[in-house]
């Protein structure tokens, strides 16, 4: 439990440290300027893609509840492919021959 708590405080400390304004939500440039100071090189066209995957609402900016969605699928499918990694590791069939 302790664990998901701090999780939670690391995800709302991101959060508030991305929202510049204070308002409360991440506009598109605040992202940007996050995404560039995190030096995550993306194509603007990409960019609009995933944008358009985390803001569910379509209103042009992401509350924490979308943000924490993000967070979460993130490390959802980073989990997912360590073990998909771990299963190819493990079921490698050597040839000793």
């Amino acid at each position: 439990m302790a664990f998901m708590a701090k999780r939670i405080h690391d995800a709302f400390r991101v959060f508030k440290e991305i929202d510049e304004d204070g308002s409360g939500s991440i506009d598109e440039s605040e992202m940007r300027k996050a995404m560039a100071l995190l030096e995550f090189p993306i194509y603007r066209n990409e960019f609009d893609v995933i944008w358009a995957c985390l803001d569910e609402d379509g209103s042009g900016e992401l509350d924490y509840t979308e943000f924490v969605t993000a967070v979460k699928e993130h490390e959802k499918d980073k989990v997912e492919l360590e073990k998909e990694s771990l299963h190819q590791l493990t079921s490698y069939t050597y040839d000793w021959s």
